[in-house]
């Protein structure tokens, strides 16, 4: 495993452990870690565009991780911890009320992507 995955998922483990009194993600929905994974991504611009300190933004960065990984979790794709052939359904055919939302375009005025251009 490389360090950064390493390390990064380090960060994830302790982020979950800080939130192991409130119940876990399995019973959830994925329109409702949509959203919050939404809220994160919010947060996680946030310090970046504030230019937080690197342990902050790397904290945020792994409530992101955190979501998606909760995202995978409830939709089937960590297989691993589902019995073999029991995949959890969350797309219901023909009914477009239970697909993801499309994310608009992001608007990257002001947002770290000008930061970038600026530091260059």
């Amino acid at each position: 495993m490389r360090e950064e995955v390493r390390q990064f998922a380090e960060l994830m483990e302790r982020n979950l452990a800080a939130y192991d009194d409130r119940p876990r993600w399995k019973g959830y929905e994925w329109q409702r870690l949509w959203v919050r994974l939404h809220e994160e991504l919010d947060d996680l611009g946030k310090a970046l565009r504030t230019r937080s300190n690197p342990e902050h933004i790397a904290s945020e960065a792994a409530h992101v991780g955190n979501l998606l990984m909760m995202l995978a979790d409830v939709c089937g794709g960590l297989k691993e911890l589902h019995p073999q052939n029991e995949v959890p359904e969350y797309y219901d055919s023909g009914d477009n009320n239970t697909r993801p939302p499309k994310l608009a375009k992001p608007d990257t005025s002001g947002s770290v992507w000008s930061v970038h251009k600026d530091a260059g």
